[in-house]
């Protein structure tokens, strides 16, 4: 495997990194602002493990369509993991 290669694989990588961070930290100021409180722990925990598994699309349409309830439930739920 060529530097290029590596250094490619390695920019993959962190946009991936990046993307999954971005997705999180809307999940979570979404739900914070719907709650109109700063989530605990095990939210924080649980939004992040939700966050690692969605698309771009996915996080988008949750937010859009889901009311308060519906989307805690769907990214605390037993499936977010």
């Amino acid at each position: 495997m060529g530097q290029y290669d590596i250094a490619s694989r390695h920019m993959e990588q962190g946009i991936e990194k990046g993307r999954r961070q971005g997705i999180e930290e809307m999940l979570r100021g979404v739900l914070a602002r719907r709650l109109r409180r700063e989530l605990n722990a095990a939210e924080q925990a649980a939004v992040a493990n939700r966050a690692s598994t969605l698309g771009d699309s996915q996080a988008a349409a949750a937010v859009s369509e889901l009311d308060t309830g519906a989307l805690l439930a769907w990214l605390l739920g037993p499936d977010a993991e």
